[in-house]
């Protein structure tokens, strides 16, 4: 059977100890410790991943790193990655993906398969897929035409800020960027006029970008620091690619601004899971996604680098995930307003509800 392995990582001690009894009992320090003495451990067996074209089985590997651990100490990190990933291909995996941070970190993916001779993939292009779209229903939700709204991208000389700078231009009217590196930014926004004629601001003004914005996507986590009270009332905040979700935070403050940290999809043909994943049932995070449309279409290379992500990419993933019936069902967002719909599930996802739990 095609198969896949999808390589995660606690957040933090506390959810590392979820998964031990006895490491609930311990002090943040010894739960610290028993994290880097732990082997990577199998986490979730999947089953059932189908469509009408396959049928997939994989697992999820938990390498015990929490995301200050990952920043702090690359050398100990990579040597932990590629234990997990030796787990995934004595289970038998035929392509890895990668979830949380590691999909973020430049080089991982290419190192992980040179190494394992497995194909690797960050997921991005899929993330990156369902953030549009995901997008799309919260503007919709709070009675703003898309295409009139203004949007900010913070970090948009990484490649995924301009990788989503690149797709919004060609659906909004209003863009504005900022990053550090104004010249990598000046020839993004040169790039997006060339591509779809938009002209988009660069400003390092950041009080009032954020002040001027219907919808803020943070790529980095290099930001400086942002008031709550600053962002517009009705905004909307997309923190999904950054690991500290310093933005999301912030904005979760104010009552009357939405923070979205995680957009999540629904796989229509199915998929069980042997853990309660706090989610309704084929419902997983949108990380996950990719990693299992390209085993059911047997696509066993590695797509989405962890350097770049094109649009062709994108758009091949999507055409893919509408094949295999993977859809974007809703996101995980600090707004508590019910009955908000959306075409997928009829509503979207939020903490504290019987929909998911926070």
């Amino acid at each position: 059977m095609d198969s896949f392995a999808f390589i995660t990582h606690p957040k933090n001690e506390r959810e590392f100890a979820e998964s031990f009894f006895v490491a609930r009992f311990m002090p943040k320090f010894f739960v610290s410790k028993f994290m880097k003495v732990c082997p990577p451990y199998r986490l979730i067996n999947v089953e059932g991943v189908a469509s009408k074209y396959n049928r997939v089985s994989g697992w999820v590997i938990s390498s015990p790193l929490s995301t200050d651990m990952i920043i702090r100490d690359e050398s100990f990190m990579m040597k932990k990655v590629l234990a997990a990933c030796r787990v995934a291909t004595k289970l038998g995996a035929k392509i890895i993906g990668l979830g949380n941070e590691f999909c973020l970190l430049e080089g991982l993916a290419e190192i992980i398969s040179k190494e394992t001779a497995i194909p690797v993939t960050t997921g991005n292009s899929y993330r990156i897929s369902a953030l549009m779209e995901g997008l799309k229903m919260a503007v919709a939700a709070r009675g703003v035409e898309f295409d009139q709204a203004n949007v900010l991208i913070t970090g948009a000389a990484s490649y995924i800020g301009k990788m989503c700078a690149c797709l919004a231009a060609h659906e909004v009217q209003k863009l504005t960027l900022t990053n550090d590196n104004k010249k990598q930014t000046e020839k993004i926004a040169k790039q997006i006029l060339y591509d779809s004629g938009l002209v988009a601001r660069i400003t390092e003004d950041i009080e009032e970008a954020v002040k001027e914005a219907d919808v803020v996507i943070a790529a980095n986590d290099d930001l400086p620091e942002i008031d709550s009270g600053w962002f517009k009332s009705g905004a909307i905040v997309f923190d999904i690619f950054s690991a500290q979700k310093k933005l999301a935070n912030t904005a979760g403050k104010r009552k009357d601004v939405m923070a979205i940290e995680k957009v999540y999809t629904k796989v229509s043909g199915g998929a069980d899971f042997n853990k309660d994943t706090g989610l309704p049932k084929n419902i997983i995070d949108s990380g996950m996604a990719e990693v299992m449309i390209l085993s059911l279409e047997k696509q066993y290379s590695s797509f989405a680098s962890s350097q770049t992500t094109k649009g062709w990419q994108v758009d091949d993933i999507r055409k893919l995930a509408k094949k295999h019936r993977f859809e974007v069902s809703g996101f995980l967002t600090n707004n508590n307003e019910e009955g908000i719909k959306n075409t997928a599930s009829g509503k979207i996802i939020m903490p504290g509800t019987a929909i998911v739990k926070s």
